[in-house]
C-alpha cells in the first residue's frame, strides 16, 4: 500500500510541476537554445529558495540516448547563444541601466574513460571581453575561434566582431538595418523579416545564399541544422519546418506548438524539439530529416557513464602492463646471456 501511495505521490507532484511550468513558461516564448549539429545547448529555470535560476543543459548525439547533463548554473537568462564546434558562446543579458553584456564561452568535452561528457573549464565559464550593454541585441554567431554580435542602436546597427583585443566593428559589413544575426549551416547569416538570408564565406566576405525567403509565418533559421532550414508559425497554433531552398521552401514537418517555451535545434541528420519539464528538467521529440516523422516526447534522464569504455580502458591498462613486463623480461633473459657468455 505503501509503494502504491508513494507512486500515486510520484505522479501528483510531476502533474504539478508539469502544470506550474506551463503556467511559467506558457505563451509564445521561445526556450533559449543553440546547436552545432552534434552539440545541443538549452537554457531552462529552475525555482531555489532564493529565487529563480537558470540551468544550461547539454546533450549531444554522441550520449546515443535521449539524456541531457546539467553543465553549469547562469546568474541571469542569457540573451544570444551560437554553438560551433562543440564550444557554446552565451551573451547575458545586462544585470542593470547602464551595464554591459557579459559574454562567455563553454566546450562540451568527452572523457575517454568513461564516455560521458563534461564541460571545459569544468566549473565556470571562460570570460571573454563584455559587449556593450546599449540598443538591442540582434543576435550573435560563432565562426572559428570568434564571435560576431548585431547590436542596433540610435546610429542603426553595428555588426561587431570579438577578436584577440576586444569587440571591434567590422568595416566591410554589408547593410544590416532591419536584419536579424544567425547560424545557417554553420556559417554567420543576418536574415531579414521575410527570411532572406546573407550569409559569411570563409575569406569574410557576404553574399546571398541562394536561398528565397521563407516568406508568411517564418520565425528563425533552426540552429545546428545540416542544411538550411526555418520554423514557420501557422495557423491554429501550429509549427512547421520548412527547408531553404532557390525556388522557395519545402515543408517538412507540421506540428502542434507546446503550451510552454521550446525551441527546434539541428540534432545529427535530423531535429529535435525541447521543452522543460519543470525544476530543471527537459523533454526531447526527434523529428525524421527525411519523413518528417515527429516521435513521442521522452523524458531526459541523466546522461550514463558508458561501462564498455572502462572495460577498454581495462584491457588497454592489462596490455600495456603486460607489454611492459615482457619488455623488462626480454632485458633480463639477454642480461643473463650476456653474462653466461662472459663467462
Amino acid at each position: 500500500m505503501n509503494r502504491v501511495l508513494s507512486v500515486w505521490a510520484l505522479c501528483l507532484a510531476v502533474a504539478v510541476s508539469v502544470f506550474t511550468e506551463s503556467l511559467v513558461y506558457g505563451g509564445d516564448r521561445t526556450l533559449a537554445g543553440a546547436s552545432d549539429g552534434a552539440h545541443a545547448w538549452f537554457v531552462v529555470e529552475r525555482t531555489r529558495i532564493g529565487g529563480t535560476e537558470w540551468v544550461l543543459l547539454h546533450h549531444a548525439t554522441a550520449m546515443n540516448c535521449d539524456c541531457v547533463r546539467e553543465a553549469i548554473t547562469l546568474p541571469r537568462a542569457p540573451e544570444a547563444m551560437s554553438a560551433l564546434r562543440g564550444t557554446l558562446w552565451i551573451v547575458l543579458s545586462p544585470d542593470r541601466a547602464g551595464a554591459r553584456r557579459d559574454v562567455y564561452s563553454v566546450t562540451a568535452v568527452r572523457n575517454p574513460a568513461t564516455g560521458a561528457f563534461y564541460s571545459d573549464p569544468p566549473t565556470r565559464m571562460a570570460i571573454h571581453p563584455s559587449l556593450s550593454g546599449d540598443g538591442e541585441l540582434r543576435g550573435i554567431a560563432a565562426f572559428d575561434d570568434r564571435l560576431l554580435a548585431l547590436r542596433s542602436g540610435a546610429a542603426g546597427a553595428t555588426l561587431e566582431e570579438l577578436a584577440s583585443r576586444g569587440w571591434a566593428a567590422v568595416t566591410d559589413a554589408p547593410a544590416t538595418a532591419g536584419l536579424r544575426l544567425t547560424s545557417l549551416a554553420g556559417q554567420p547569416a543576418l536574415v531579414d523579416p521575410a527570411g532572406a538570408t546573407t550569409v559569411r564565406a570563409a575569406d569574410g566576405h557576404w553574399a546571398s545564399s541562394g536561398s528565397a525567403a521563407v516568406g508568411s509565418g517564418f520565425m528563425q533559421l533552426i540552429s545546428g541544422a545540416a542544411r538550411g532550414a526555418a520554423l514557420v508559425r501557422l495557423d491554429g497554433g501550429k509549427r512547421a519546418i520548412d527547408y531553404l531552398g532557390a525556388s522557395g521552401a519545402l515543408r517538412l514537418a507540421t506540428f502542434e506548438a507546446p503550451d510552454r517555451a521550446f525551441t527546434v535545434l539541428g540534432l545529427g541528420d535530423g531535429f529535435a524539439m525541447f521543452v522543460p519539464t519543470g525544476e530543471g528538467g527537459a523533454a526531447m521529440q526527434r523529428i525524421d530529416s527525411v519523413g518528417g516523422t515527429v516521435g513521442p516526447l521522452a523524458v531526459m534522464g541523466a546522461q550514463p557513464s558508458d561501462a564498455t569504455a572502462w572495460v577498454c580502458l581495462a584491457a588497454v591498462v592489462v596490455g600495456s602492463a603486460g607489454a611492459a613486463s615482457g619488455a623488462l623480461l626480454r632485458r633480463s633473459w639477454r642480461l643473463k646471456s650476456a653474462a653466461a657468455e662472459r663467462r
